[in-house]
């Protein structure tokens, strides 16, 4: 079964933050952060390699990991970046994908089509994080997919307001 989260807001309204948070609670499954920016907050992860990352994910000890678009030191292109993660959605079966900055970098299209809440029984569980800084970038079917939206407002600089809509129900935070 897939699971799919979306969190929405502005930049430095906690989405990271608060995402992190929660993983860190769970401690359930594997996590992978794709960590497009090189984020410091993602720094005390271990780098684990593209091709590692369905192994990483089988093991259910609570780890966290993260990739980023490099080979060796050279970012990958947008359409190279877009392969590697479109593959990911595809083939991962288990575990936490959590796609910052999703929209920069993935095919909406792809994110559209994509059968992220499989109603078939699978003994893997595949929970799948995205992370975007506008609505507007989300595609219809990915936002009416979706098992969780939370949604973030900035409301000072240092503090923020969440509201989670969860199988229809919505509170706030």
């Amino acid at each position: 079964m897939k699971e799919v989260t979306l969190v929405i807001g502005r930049i430095g309204s906690g989405k990271s933050e608060e995402t992190l948070r929660q993983l860190k609670e769970e401690k359930i499954r594997n996590t992978i952060i794709f960590d497009i920016n090189r984020d410091p907050i993602y720094a005390e992860y271990i780098l684990i390699s593209h091709d590692q990352v369905a192994s990483f994910l089988m093991q259910d000890n609570g780890t966290i990991g993260r990739i980023e678009p490099y080979i060796g030191e050279k970012r990958m292109s947008i359409d190279e970046t877009a392969l590697m993660v479109n593959k990911l959605l595809i083939t991962v079966k288990h575990g936490v994908l959590f796609l910052e900055d999703i929209a920069f970098y993935a095919n909406p299209q792809l994110l559209g089509t994509l059968e992220l809440k499989d109603k078939s029984y699978q003994k893997d569980k595949l929970s799948v994080i995205c992370i975007f800084t506008s609505i507007n970038s989300i595609p219809i079917q990915l936002f009416n997919s979706a098992n969780i939206i939370r949604m973030h407002k900035l409301t000072s600089k240092s503090d923020y307001n969440i509201a989670v809509l969860n199988n229809g129900l919505l509170k706030t935070a």
